[in-house]
């Protein structure tokens, strides 16, 4: 999410897609280390059902059988 009172211009968007990349990213290792099959996927939007709604679609374009899971259902604290 971005903070209207903090948004200080485009370069803002940018951070925060980095920021969002490394995150997802790091995740998405620690998984493939579980044992897991891991992507990441981002987006950014004013509307995180609708951003939500189409990464799983094209996500679903590419695997015949996908399950999709938050990432905090596997992992109660941020330490991973």
């Amino acid at each position: 999410m971005l903070d209207a009172g903090t948004f200080k211009g485009s370069a803002e968007v940018d951070n925060l897609r980095e920021h969002a990349q490394r995150e997802v990213e790091r995740y998405a290792d620690y998984m493939r280390k579980q044992g897991f099959c891991a992507e990441s996927h981002i987006a950014i939007g004013t509307d995180i059902v609708d951003e939500a709604a189409n990464l799983c679609d094209e996500i679903a374009n590419d695997f015949r059988s996908r399950n999709f899971l938050p990432a905090n259902w596997f992992s109660r604290t941020k330490d991973f």
